[in-house]
């Protein structure tokens, strides 16, 4: 098993522990904070292993437990924020046991309770909105990166092309070279041959 597959595995049980025994604020935002945590380390492993079909996957798959870990929060706290509301209601009445002072520091923990689901709630949205957010930025920058790969093996394939015509071209003025080199020679030669009949012929008439 990969540690990626330990982060999931570990995700899991702590959704599993959120869903079976929901208890409060404190206990929702601590298991809120541990998975944050682990699916920022499988998007960490991400980075580190596997072929780029690979990465795709594992990263579509964070992508789903980040939704299902958004859908679980919002629903957790929309029960707690309703068991809040209806405490708040029916909250103890002079007839209880509790004295009133007790029934009134009761009322104030559950307004409190309110404020925070109120704020976790509003947090678990931001979360959301910044998490599909970078999925965007996320996937732009994959689409510009291969834009620009593809770019640069274009740019490659023509400096090939480039060399290849560098190396004809120098070729093809070297051959030149060689037979300006032999023509050069070969005029010299006829040079050098009219020169010597003309001498013969001199030399023939003086005598």
């Amino acid at each position: 098993m990969t540690r990626f597959e330990d982060y999931e595995s570990e995700f899991q049980s702590v959704l599993a522990r959120v869903r079976g025994a929901p208890s409060g604020v404190a206990s929702l935002e601590d298991a809120r904070g541990e998975l944050d945590a682990l699916l920022d380390a499988m998007a960490l492993e991400v980075t580190r292993c596997g072929t780029p079909q690979e990465k795709a996957a594992m990263r579509g798959r964070c992508r789903d437990l980040r939704g299902v870990m958004q859908r679980e929060f919002e629903t957790l706290v929309e029960h707690a924020r309703a068991e809040v509301q209806r405490g708040l209601l029916f909250g103890p009445g002079a007839g209880d046991l509790e004295s009133q002072s007790q029934a009134q520091e009761q009322r104030g923990q559950l307004l409190q309770s309110a404020g925070v689901l109120g704020r976790t709630g509003d947090r678990l949205r931001e979360t959301s909105r910044l998490a599909h957010d970078t999925e965007n930025v996320g996937a732009q920058i994959m689409e510009d990166l291969r834009a620009q790969r593809e770019t640069l093996e274009g740019a490659r394939g023509t400096l090939r092309e480039a060399d290849s015509s560098v190396d004809r071209s120098l070729r093809t003025l070297k051959s030149m070279a060689r037979r300006v080199v032999a023509n050069k020679l070969v005029s010299y030669a006829i040079i050098a041959v009219l020169v010597l009949l003309i001498l013969l012929v001199a030399w023939a008439k003086i005598r």
